[in-house]
């Protein structure tokens, strides 16, 4: 018998979008934090997968994610999408608003007047 709602009848299913996707600027690099979808995929535990709008990308099993490589100066957005735990990949999730990656000034420096 075949429950609806289970992993043993969804297991071609592909797994649902990760949603509220956001991003924090750092030095040549970003924290991308996500909500996981309801789905992921078959039993197990999933791959993040999070690309910037420049192509740079980095795999994780949980929020948030850091994407190195970046510009600083650069302005980027980023996507999430996950592959399920026996490989199903599922799509990629709405753009974050964009950041840009910057140097930060060192402690002790005053700046403006």
């Amino acid at each position: 018998m075949t429950i609806l709602g289970s992993n043993a009848s969804q297991s071609g299913r592909i797994p649902d979008v990760p949603t509220s996707v956001s991003a924090v600027a750092g030095n040549g690099q970003a924290t991308v934090s996500f909500t996981p979808p309801a789905y992921t995929g078959k039993s197990g535990t999933p791959t993040y997968i999070v690309t910037s709008s420049g192509g740079q990308s980095n795999t994780g099993s949980s929020s948030p994610i850091i994407v190195t490589g970046l510009t600083n100066g650069t302005s980027y957005t980023f996507t999430v999408r996950i592959q399920s735990a026996v490989g199903v990949l599922g799509s990629s999730s709405s753009a974050s608003s964009s950041v840009t990656p910057v140097v930060p000034y060192p402690s002790g420096i005053v700046t403006g007047k």
